[in-house]
Order: C-alpha cells, then structure tokens, then sequence
C-alpha cells in the first residue's frame, strides 16, 4: 500500500479514513505496504554507512539530536553532538530545492514590504511642563 494508494482510497471513501488507519486496516488484511519514505532513506544510510561511508560532522550532529530529541524532548542529546537552536532551525532548510528557497525568500520580501513604515517624529512628543 503506497500513499497513492492510500490518496485513492480517501477519496473514494464516504468517511475520509486516516492514512494510517488504511495502513493498519491493509495489514490486517494481509496486504503489502509499502514503508515511509523516511524508513527507505534510513536503510540506504544505515547501510551506506555500514559500507564505510562518513557522514558531514555537521549532519551527523543534526541526525544524532533529531533522533535523541524524538525519543524524549526533555533529554537533552550527548553533550558531544551539541547543536545550536539556529543550526536546529536551519535543519529544516537542508536539501530544500532552489525553488522551494526562492519562494519562501519571496515570501519573507513580500512580509517586510507589508510591514508599516513609521517615520519618527521630528518632535518629542511628550506634554509641555509647568512651573508655578
């Protein structure tokens, strides 16, 4: 069971299943389901680096956090594989097409120039005072 095998089937449904109940309700039945795409990409690394391969020390801090953060958001991950907020961030960013990059550069242009421009007074603006 792929997920367009899965996108078929929700469509064709009266009450729109979630995909994971069409997973559970298709090994029920015996059928073949296809693996997430994050496993595939698992199994090429794992094996990948079982043949030798290294990794960017800097994406092996980035998969090491990720995966010690999944198990548990409270553990913080092996004080060796320490990874700043922003690299955590920018995370999200690796492998992003051009494409997907220029839009959400275009996106964030379009945002500032949204934003209301205030000009500064020329004067202070706060009440005379009064001497008696």
């Amino acid at each position: 069971m792929t997920d367009e095998v899965i996108a078929q089937a929700r469509e064709r449904a009266t009450k729109t299943p979630s995909a994971d109940a069409l997973r559970e309700a298709a090994l029920r039945a015996g059928a073949p389901v296809a693996s997430p795409p994050v496993d595939d990409s698992a199994r090429e690394t794992l094996r990948r680096v079982a043949n030798g391969e290294q990794l960017d020390p800097m994406l092996r801090h980035l998969l090491v956090d990720a995966l010690s953060r999944e198990n548990n958001d409270t553990q913080m991950a092996d004080s060796s594989t320490t990874v700043s907020d922003s690299a955590r961030a920018a995370a999200g960013w690796i492998g992003a097409s051009l494409t997907q990059r220029a839009e959400a550069l275009r996106d964030l242009l379009e945002l500032a120039d949204a934003l209301p421009l205030r000009i500064p007074p020329t004067e202070i603006g706060f009440p005379r005072l009064r001497s008696t």
